[in-house]
């Protein structure tokens, strides 16, 4: 039973302990949000979306703007709307989720034509996921981009729709595959969209839970493939690909207390979301790095047994839920719940 009033509790931040366990500790609420822009023009769209190109800015401890472009999709008649959801594609967001394969199209379909969503893709021009050279940033502020979006389109999407769901319902929901799900995943670690957000369902991730784990010696299931080093050094200023070595690809040890921070885990201000449904979706074939650090955030969010947690694996899905016809249906499932 879904309760009526959010509950908070803080958290968590901490070290390392020989047996590979974290000691949190308090940490502050949650961090703010950027700002939507939206920008004039019309950005190539996806067949059937009406689509709004955007800029993000003034995120905390982040110099950049990042522009993008949100595609919605709505069902034939919207006053029979019953829910928002929001689509994050994986590493840096710069594709449409549905991009992969035809079924993921299928799906949106289903979504929109059967079970009456607003569909909503959000594509990134600039990656979500990348600082500017030398600045620090770290994945969890470079979050603040994906936050802001969510926000806006609970505002001035989802509101309008008059909407009144039930416990869990979408309702407001988002889902993300891979990187995506780390995007959906620090709107409610950091940045305390919980409040508006009744359901959230990262698949295939995320993946930067547990960084020190992905980056230092000793997790051998952890250690974050090459792409994997590259694009977690780039949230922190450094292009390994150029010869700026960052400090994962590089092992080194002193940067241990920012990856704790950054990590979705170990640097999350809230891991308490009785209002909203938390639903993990994994392939049983998906042999990356993602798995084992999805499942850490999981622990930390069963530590708390007011919140609503399932973690679902998938026969014969690999690391794409959008290529799978197990995982899209698992999907559906959880988004018509």
């Amino acid at each position: 039973m879904f309760l009526e009033t959010l509950l908070a509790i803080s958290l968590i931040v901490g070290g390392l302990s020989p047996d590979g366990e974290f000691t949190h500790v308090p940490r502050d609420s949650p961090w703010p949000l950027g700002t939507f822009h939206i920008l004039p023009g019309h950005p190539s769209c996806l067949t059937g979306y009406s689509c709004t190109k955007f800029v993000i800015k003034s995120c905390s401890g982040v110099s950049a703007d990042a522009h993008g472009v949100l595609g919605e999709a709505d069902p034939t008649d919207v006053s029979s709307a019953k829910g928002v959801v929001i689509f994050f594609s994986g590493s840096e967001g710069t594709d449409w989720w549905s991009a992969p394969s035809p079924l993921a199209d299928q799906l949106l379909s289903r979504l929109r034509f059967r079970d009456h969503f607003v569909v909503i893709q959000v594509k990134w021009l600039d990656s979500w996921l990348k600082a500017p050279t030398s600045e620090e940033s770290g994945s969890a502020h470079l979050a603040c981009r994906p936050a802001t979006v969510v926000d806006w389109a609970y505002l001035n999407i989802f509101l309008p729709l008059g909407i009144t769901p039930g416990p869990g319902q979408c309702g407001f929901c988002t889902t993300g595959n891979s990187g995506g799900a780390s995007q959906v995943s620090y709107a409610l670690s950091h940045y305390g969209l919980d409040g508006i957000l009744n359901a959230v369902f990262p698949t295939s991730g995320p993946p930067h839970a547990a960084q020190v784990k992905g980056c230092l010696p000793g997790f051998p299931d952890y250690r974050y493939e090459p792409d994997g080093l590259d694009l977690l050094d780039f949230s922190f200023g450094f292009d390994d690909e150029h010869g700026d070595l960052g400090p994962c690809l590089t092992e080194d040890p002193s940067f241990e207390s920012r990856w704790n921070e950054e990590s979705v885990d170990t640097g999350a201000n809230d891991a308490s979301h009785p209002t909203t449904r938390i639903e993990f979706i994994i392939g049983a074939d998906d042999t990356s790095t993602a798995v084992p650090h999805a499942a850490d955030y999981r622990d930390l969010l069963e530590q708390d047994v007011s919140n609503h947690v399932t973690w679902t694996v998938v026969q014969n899905m690999e690391h794409s839920i959008q290529a799978s016809k197990a995982g899209l249906a698992e999907l559906e499932r959880a988004l018509t719940a």
